[in-house]
């Protein structure tokens, strides 16, 4: 019996150890984590940033020519009109491929810099 009683506080400080190391390791690796999905999210902002200049750029170009009356780039009216939608089309997909969260791969919709993704709720900066 006197074994026993100096045996279980030495096991409960152990048993209270593993798991105070568990915890510590736990929540250093959820920190890991959160510190790479900001980072990932900060990378896709800037990506998006310039696709948004492009397609500003597009767009500036098109009413251009509809405005000057064509004569872009030496083709009609009517020719630098889809010549500018089609440079458009694929600015826009790669903005909707790039604007998602690091987290679940979603759409992080029409808001320019948001907190925390709205499917998921990671937060992202």
């Amino acid at each position: 019996m006197g074994t026993l009683l100096i045996l279980f506080p030495i096991a409960l400080g152990v048993i209270v150890v593993i798991i105070v190391r568990t915890w510590t390791q736990y929540r250093q690796a959820q920190h890991e984590q959160q510190t790479a999905i900001m980072h990932k999210y900060q990378q896709r902002k800037l990506l998006r940033f310039a696709g948004t200049g492009l397609l500003i750029s597009a767009a500036l170009a098109m009413v251009g020519a509809i405005v000057l009356g064509g004569d872009m780039l030496g083709q009609s009216r009517n020719t630098s009109r889809c010549l500018m939608v089609l440079l458009m089309l694929p600015i826009a997909a790669y903005d909707l491929m790039v604007w998602r969260c690091p987290q679940c791969n979603r759409y992080l919709g029409k808001l320019s810099d948001p907190q925390f993704c709205a499917s998921c709720g990671a937060q992202l900066r």
